[in-house]
C-alpha cells in the first residue's frame, strides 16, 4: 500500500516555489525564443515568394509597404505552427525508411518580365520517382483531420496549396510531379493529390496579383494622397457581429464562420477596421451586411 504521507510529500515537493520560478524561467525563454523567430518573419522584403502566389493580396501589400502589424502573432500561435513544421519535417524522414530516395532541397530563383521582383524561396522534400531518373517535390500541409477528411470527400486539394506547389514546378522545369500531402495535426488522419504542371496558370496569378501588387506599392510610395480606397480587395472573409470579429455566430439558422486566413493575419484589425466601425447593431460577413443585430 502506497504511504499516503509519500505522496503528499511528493505533490508539495513537485510544487514548490523554487520549482516554480524555474518553470516559469524555462517558458519565458521559450517565449523569448518564439518572439525572435516571429521577429525575423518580419523582415523588409526584397523578392516574392512561392507561398505569396497562394496568400491574400492586401495581406502582401500590408507586408511590402511595412504597416505595422494589428494582431501580432501570439505564443500559441507560434507554437502551432512549430508543430507544423515539425510535421512538415518528419514525413522525409518516413519516406527514406520506406525506401524512397530523397534529394538535398535546392535554392531557386526566377525572374519575369512582368515583374520587378523575382520570385525566390527553397524546395525541400524532393524525391527520385521510382523507376525514373526524374524528380518529384511533396508538399506537406497541416490541418484538423475533419478538415483533411472533407478534402478528400472532394477529391481536390485547397485550390491555394495546389497553386504554391504549381509555382514549385514553374521555378524549377527538371521537377516532373508534384504530390500534396494533408495530415490531421490532431489525429493522423491523412490524404494526397497529384498536382500537374500548369504554368499558364501561374502566369495568369503573377499577372493578377504580383504585377498589380507590385503597381499598387509604388503607387503608395510615389504619391502623395494614395489612399486606403485603393488597397488590394480582400480575398477572404470574417463573421462581424457589433462591432467584433466573431469566430462564428448563426443568422436565421445560416453559420456565418470566419476563415481561417483572417483568423491567423496579423493585420486581420486593421484590415477590416471599417467595417467593425459600421457594423455597431448590425452583423456582416466580410463586406456583406446579414441584418440587425439583436440581442
Amino acid at each position: 500500500m502506497v504511504d499516503q504521507a509519500l505522496v503528499e510529500g511528493v505533490f508539495i515537493t513537485s510544487q514548490s516555489n523554487k520549482e516554480k520560478e524555474r518553470g516559469e524561467m524555462i517558458i519565458e525563454l521559450i517565449e523569448k525564443g518564439l518572439q525572435k523567430e516571429r521577429d525575423n518573419r518580419n523582415k523588409k522584403r526584397e523578392s516574392h515568394y512561392p507561398s505569396d502566389i497562394s496568400a491574400c493580396k492586401r495581406q502582401l501589400y500590408y507586408k511590402w509597404t511595412d504597416e505595422p502589424v494589428s494582431n501580432p502573432v501570439t505564443a500559441g500561435g507560434m507554437l502551432k505552427m512549430k508543430m507544423g513544421t515539425a510535421i512538415h519535417d518528419i514525413v522525409p524522414n518516413l519516406l527514406e525508411l520506406a525506401g524512397l530516395e530523397s534529394v538535398p532541397e535546392i535554392a531557386v530563383k526566377k525572374s519575369t518580365s512582368y515583374l520587378k521582383y523575382p520570385i525566390s524561396g527553397r524546395i525541400d522534400n524532393l524525391f527520385i520517382i521510382p523507376g525514373t531518373d526524374s524528380l518529384g517535390v511533396i508538399e506537406v500541409k497541416t490541418s484538423y483531420g475533419a478538415g483533411v477528411k472533407a478534402l478528400q470527400k472532394t477529391g481536390k486539394p485547397r485550390e491555394s496549396d495546389a497553386n504554391q506547389l504549381l509555382t514549385y514546378l514553374w521555378l524549377e522545369p527538371t521537377l516532373a510531379k508534384g504530390i500534396l500531402i494533408y495530415i490531421g495535426r490532431d489525429n493522423g488522419y491523412r490524404t494526397e493529390f497529384e498536382v500537374d504542371r500548369d504554368n499558364d496558370k501561374v502566369g495568369c496569378i503573377i499577372v493578377n496579383k504580383l504585377k498589380d501588387l507590385e503597381r499598387r506599392v509604388f503607387l503608395r510610395s510615389a504619391l502623395q494622397g494614395y489612399t486606403d480606397d485603393q488597397l488590394p480587395d480582400r480575398e477572404y472573409s470574417v463573421a462581424i457581429k457589433n462591432g467584433e470579429i466573431k469566430d462564428k455566430y448563426q443568422k436565421d439558422k445560416v453559420v456565418y464562420k470566419s476563415m481561417w486566413n483572417c483568423e491567423y493575419c496579423s493585420y486581420e484589425s486593421i484590415c477590416w477596421k471599417e467595417i467593425v466601425e459600421k457594423s455597431k447593431g448590425k452583423m456582416f460577413y466580410g463586406e456583406r451586411e446579414v441584418g440587425p443585430w439583436k440581442r
